[in-house]
């Protein structure tokens, strides 16, 4: 939460067309993943394009070093197509908002689609 909330200034200076563009199209790659594992792993790629697109090389390498525990949790939260769709809509949500530029947005909604994300970790069902 801290790594993905906290790189967002970064991102908005940093970010092209080609960043939005990796985001849709990891987005649309996720919701149309015909197995759980390439689920997850489109979903870490998703997410690790915002944390790329910031610049920070540490804050990267700190990322892709947690790279199996981020993708097991994904992994979790991939077995229903309930949950897909949700991630889905969640990082169409966090794009329009990376896009518009609205900082405060993007940290309320990935704030919200990490929270959503814990509750696989805990157990708890999907809402």
């Amino acid at each position: 939460r801290i790594i993905e909330i906290g790189v967002a200034d970064a991102f908005l200076r940093n970010a092209t067309d080609a960043s939005f563009a990796a985001l849709e199209r990891n987005n649309k790659a996720m919701l149309e993943a015909r197995t759980v594992a390439e689920s997850a792993r489109r979903d870490y790629e998703f997410h690790e394009t915002i944390v790329r697109t910031a610049g920070n090389r540490t804050t990267l390498g700190v990322y892709r070093m947690l790279r199996p525990v981020i993708e097991e949790i994904m992994h979790l939260g991939k077995a229903s197509r309930r949950a897909q769709e949700y991630s889905y809509h969640a990082h169409t949500e966090l794009i329009d908002a990376l896009r518009s530029g609205d900082r405060v947005a993007y940290a309320y909604l990935m704030s919200q689609h990490l929270r959503y994300a814990s509750q696989f970790v805990a157990g708890e069902p999907a809402r």
